[in-house]
């Protein structure tokens, strides 16, 4: 995981377990000691990762940067280190490798004793749901399926709706608050009913 640290180890530092964050489990990789957090403050944090190229921005000013080739996977994260009251808010995660329902719903190996979920993002038609082993897969798996989306894939939502026995919901995705409650709404009446 990389994370920006602006305090003590300013700069972008990687975690190398996934313990506790000690000073002997951080690793420094590109340390700015005129990065300071300013108190009672919001700041805005960008972190784009190229390749091995990590770069790192505060407020919309590159900060630090580092290339690491040690790290070939990992994750994103959010720590505060000895500094109590810290938020967080208004996070993004933007990724260019983006993988179609059929390509998901395949790679996962389904257990049928439990309630499996997919909630998929996208406001454009997705071919995927015209395809006959999505919806195979799907029903056989008893997953229940959401889907938020817009005007343009409704129709064709609530078609795969159908076609997997209305196990799921379509959700307009311009709100997602509201969306993720009805999801959680849905859900607990359903699973209620089935125990």
């Amino acid at each position: 995981m990389a994370e920006l640290i602006i305090g003590a180890f300013n700069g972008i530092n990687k975690i190398v377990d996934n313990q506790f964050v000690t000073q002997n489990n951080l690793t420094k990789l590109s340390c700015n000691p005129n990065n300071r957090w300013s108190r009672n403050t919001w700041q805005k944090y960008k972190f784009v990762a190229k390749g091995s190229t990590i770069s790192a921005y505060l407020d919309d000013n590159l900060i630090a940067q580092v290339t690491d080739t040690s790290i070939s996977s990992g994750t994103v994260g959010f720590v505060s280190y000895s500094q109590a009251y810290n938020y967080f808010r208004n996070i993004t995660i933007i990724t260019t490798r983006l993988r179609s329902l059929g390509e998901i719903i395949n790679n996962v190996e389904w257990d049928s004793n439990e309630h499996n979920v997919i909630i998929n993002v996208n406001n454009g038609i997705d071919s995927d749901l015209s395809e006959a082993d999505v919806a195979n897969i799907i029903n056989t798996n008893k997953i229940y399926y959401f889907a938020l989306g817009s005007e343009e894939n409704k129709e064709q939502i609530e078609q795969f709706l159908q076609n997997i026995n209305n196990r799921g919901k379509y959700l307009e995705s311009a709100d997602l608050e509201t969306s993720a409650k009805e999801i959680a709404n849905y859900l607990e009446s359903v699973l209620t009913i089935k125990q």
